[in-house]
């Protein structure tokens, strides 16, 4: 199976998944019934699954959004609960839902292209300690931050790490090129140029650019019309879309996790044709936001005082 053709799957599962947690978190809110919240959390199984299936780092990313959600969905239960709004009898299960996810995930198969190997070796100590990482860089520990947090942090440098090796280097699109991680202050210091990155580019300096083949440049052109037309939508539909729908638990959880998705992309990703790929179903889902942010208004402009 070829790369795109994974990513047909791989996006139906990962925002497939996405879907089943916010409809989870808006039906519970809303005291819809049980029913379905138990569509969602089907949904979410099954997207959870495919995406695990085509791409086995799937269930890496997504326990930090099942974490999320957990907190988020729990403290709305007890809520329903003290209102008298939620079922008494499908408390349990549903709470089970929220806990377990994020238990599996943490329990499931990873990609061992991203895992340390070998593990960090030395000891945490009061002061940095420097180890070997697969890539043949050193990564300077944190011990004020968990380990868990700062091996993370460390899967991050491997994996940019493969993409900025020598077969890597000919590519006519990279971005960042030199940048590397050695130490979780590297991995939050780039985060602000990542956001960037995976949000805006490639950049309209680069639309019009001699790419590596004909198929290169014509891309980029293709791209820039794109982002044209995602440029209104990032900038002013989305704080549109803030500015009317800030109480709306699911649209903060939804818009943050496709930006955490796209942001952990643009971190590992310095090749603008791979990002642009791996991060199209959640840009296109923000912008999508932004266009019914805008087109919202736009209606209720139009519609006529009563």
């Amino acid at each position: 199976m070829t790369q795109i053709s994974k990513d047909v799957f791989f996006f139906a599962g990962m925002l497939g998944a996405l879907l089943g947690w916010t409809m989870m978190l808006h039906h519970l809110k809303s005291g819809a019934g049980t029913a379905r919240i138990y569509c969602g959390a089907v949904l979410l199984v099954c997207g959870t699954v495919i995406a695990g299936i085509v791409r086995l780092y799937a269930f890496q990313l997504l326990l930090l959004p099942a974490c999320a959600f957990a907190l988020l969905f729990i403290p709305q239960l007890v809520r329903n609960v003290r209102n008298g709004i939620s079922a008494h009898g499908h408390n349990l299960a549903i709470t089970a839902i929220a806990l377990i996810i994020p238990i599996i995930l943490a329990a499931a198969p990873r990609d061992i292209r991203i895992e340390p190997v070998p593990l960090l070796e030395n000891p945490r100590t009061t002061d940095a300690a420097t180890t070997e990482i697969t890539a043949g860089k050193n990564w300077q520990t944190t011990a004020s931050i968990p380990s868990p947090v700062d091996r993370t942090f460390l899967r991050l440098a491997i994996a940019r790490r493969a993409y900025t090796a020598e077969t890597y280097k000919s590519a006519g699109s990279m971005i960042d090129l030199d940048q590397q991680f050695y130490s979780a202050a590297d991995v939050v210091a780039y985060l602000p140029r990542a956001l960037q990155i995976g949000l805006l580019a490639p950049f309209p300096s680069q639309w019009f650019t001699q790419g590596a083949s004909q198929g290169g440049t014509t891309m980029r052109l293709v791209a820039g019309a794109e982002m044209l037309m995602i440029y209104p939508l990032l900038l002013l539909g989305l704080p549109l879309a803030i500015w009317r729908w800030h109480r709306n638990l699911e649209f903060w959880f939804a818009a943050g996790c496709c930006v955490y998705l796209i942001v952990t992309y643009a971190m590992v990703t310095p090749n603008l044709g791979t990002l642009y790929r791996m991060r199209h179903g959640y840009l296109m889902t923000l912008a999508a936001t932004g266009f019914a942010a805008i087109f919202t208004t736009l209606l209720e402009r139009r519609r006529p005082k009563s």
